[in-house]
């Protein structure tokens, strides 16, 4: 890996190819055939991929196990402008073992879609009753809709049923 001009953060998808126990380094090929040399910090943690509804599946203290050869998994981290190596923030595992993919499990897009159905229901209507004249388009990540802005969006809408039907 070139080592950019400034600090840059980045996330990489791709495949385990060795772990250098002693120097806390793995190798990480993509996709597409690149090699990086990732560096674990002293602040690195792990995670496991999870549902919306799931708690937090914590692997930091078992990431140095998981990182064998053929693993995939995602890189969140660091390039330094002084270092050939990118600096790993966050690992996420997408499965316990090696031939585990949590997203491939018989209801995990179905729990999925049910968990941002259950969101989006409960940011709109609270638990009382549906009611459409109360819709908003304009949502924050944690649920809360805009109490200044009242306009409907139907870009924003049509996105929702779209990524509903898709998935």
């Amino acid at each position: 890996m070139q080592p950019p001009a400034f600090p840059a953060s980045d996330l990489i998808a791709g495949y385990v190819t060795r772990f250098d126990a002693e120097f806390d380094v793995f190798g990480l090929k993509t996709s597409d055939g690149r090699e990086y040399d990732i560096l674990l910090g002293d602040m690195t943690f792990a995670k496991l991929i999870q549902n919306l509804d799931e708690a937090y599946p914590d692997a930091t203290s078992s990431m140095r196990f998981m990182l064998t050869p053929g693993r995939q998994l995602f890189v969140y981290g660091v390039a330094y402008p002084d270092s050939p190596k990118f600096e790993a923030k966050q690992i996420v595992f997408v499965g316990r073992g090696e031939e585990d993919f949590c997203f491939e499990k018989q209801n995990w897009w179905i729990d999925q879609v049910k968990s941002l159905a259950n969101f989006y229901l409960k940011a709109q209507f609270g638990d009382g009753k549906i009611d459409y004249r109360n819709y908003r388009t304009n949502i924050s990540l944690s649920g809360v809709k805009s109490t200044t802005n009242y306009r409907q969006e139907t870009d924003t809408i049509s996105r929702l049923v779209y990524g509903f039907a898709t998935a």
